[in-house]
């Protein structure tokens, strides 16, 4: 709910700024800030529903070695997001394993490796349909959040280079 009343606050604010008559670059900033607004919203949807999944599936006492494949899976996602706010404010000075991650996180292959390594993994377990349903939810709702991440990312990204 707290991230659902900021972005509605930022896009009523942006709404507001984009009435204005506003130079080229300002438009396109405009525009990266409710994309930014909408990518933290929905990454919140997100995390909230991966928490609740997991909560769940601990509740049913759901096997231990699939929670552990989310909870890498959300450490994996957790890096990714840390790493991109840490090169944001460290300036580009980041240790070499997150810098050349950083590099390779908008090649489309190595965002399908590491977006679905986890369900390659899941799958080659044998596990029961609604077990498999629950992790599974579970591990799109990790993915998404690697996607939104990359969003924020590409959107800072642009701030740079104008």
């Amino acid at each position: 709910r707290i991230t659902d009343n900021i972005y509605q606050e930022v896009e009523a604010f942006l709404g507001k700024v984009i009435e204005a008559r506003l130079s080229p670059s300002q438009s396109l900033a405009v525009r990266g800030f409710l994309r930014l607004s909408k990518e933290f919203e929905a990454m919140a949807d997100k995390c909230r529903l991966v928490v609740h999944k997991m909560r769940d599936l601990e509740k049913r006492g759901f096997n231990k070695e699939e929670l552990l494949l989310i909870r890498e899976a959300a450490e994996e996602a957790l890096f990714d997001y840390e790493m991109v706010f840490s090169e944001i404010a460290s300036d580009g000075v980041l240790d070499k394993k997150s810098q050349e991650r950083l590099e390779k996180f908008n090649e489309a292959t190595f965002t399908m490796e590491m977006t679905f390594a986890p369900f390659k993994s899941f799958f080659s377990r044998g596990t029961n349909k609604s077990q498999k349903e629950g992790v599974l939810e579970a591990l799109v709702g990790l993915s998404q959040i690697r996607l939104h991440t990359q969003n924020i990312y590409q959107v800072l990204q642009g701030f740079k280079r104008s």
